[in-house]
Order: structure tokens, then sequence, then C-alpha cells
């Protein structure tokens, strides 16, 4: 499963110009919280049968989350916020950028631990396709200013 999900993430990659040509900016970044969303909510237990008890759901959200959302909303984003930031130091910035992720990946499995303990996995599940779903709409609410400077930063 890891490895097929590697390889079509690396298809996604190596074909991310061709798309880019049909898809603005906002919407590739939507996009990639679509797949994190849609394998989150896949993934997330309804009924009680555990994560792993339908593995077809398990394997279906894992492709999803791996092979669909890292590359196109990793890639995306990094590439926004590159055409964003212009001629100013982009090491500097992108350090920043790396940095925050790097905290984030931090932060976040101690706070998913305290929501597992405290309720449990499908609220941290559902917490996360909410969050994930808010961030989208927040892109798609302001893409005409992220085309704008993302276009405006290419010249």
């Amino acid at each position: 499963t890891i490895g097929i999900c590697g390889l079509v993430g690396m298809f996604v990659l190596l074909n991310f110009k061709y798309v880019s040509k049909y898809l603005t900016d906002a919407q590739l970044v939507i996009g990639g919280q679509i797949f994190f969303a849609t394998g989150i909510a896949i993934m997330t237990d309804y009924g009680g049968e555990g994560m792993y008890g339908n593995m077809v759901k398990f394997y279906s959200g894992f492709f999803f989350i791996f092979a669909l959302g890292f590359p196109v909303n990793d890639t995306s984003v990094v590439g926004l916020f590159s055409k964003v930031c212009g001629n100013k130091p982009q090491g500097t910035l992108q350090g920043l950028l790396a940095m925050s992720s790097a905290i984030a990946r931090l932060v976040m499995p101690i706070i998913s631990a305290y929501i597992c303990q405290y309720l449990n996995m499908s609220v941290l599940f559902i917490s996360l396709v909410v969050i994930l779903l808010v961030s989208a709409l927040v892109v798609l609410r302001y893409r005409g200013i992220i085309e704008l400077l993302s276009s405006s930063m290419r010249h």
C-alpha cells in the first residue's frame, strides 16, 4: 500500500506542471485539502468497528491522504508561497514556512493524543475534517486575492 501510494504520488508530482496549466493555485490548494479531508472522513470510525476493522476503508483513506493529498497540497502550498513571496528573500521565508510546519508536526500529535484520550478517535478525525474544510473555505473565500498575488508576482 505504501509503495503504491508512493508511485501514485510520484505520478501526481511528475504531472503537476501539466495539471497546473488547467487549475489555478487556489484550486490546487483546495483540491489538496479536499483529498486530505476525504481520506480522513473515509477512515473515521462511525459505527464502532475500529479503524482497522474494515481494511478497504483504511487503505482507501490512506490512498487519499498519502497518494493524493500530500503531493497536491504540499506542492501547491509551497509553490503558491514562493509566488506570493516574489522578489523577497526566498530562503528566509521558505525557512519560516518549514519551521511553522515543523512546529505543527510537534504540537498536533500532543493535541491529538489528548483528544483521543479524553474523547475518542472519531472526535479527532471529525475535528481534522472540519479544520481542513474550513481552511479550504477560507482559501475559496479569498481565492481572488490569492490569484492576484500569485499572478502579479510571476512577472
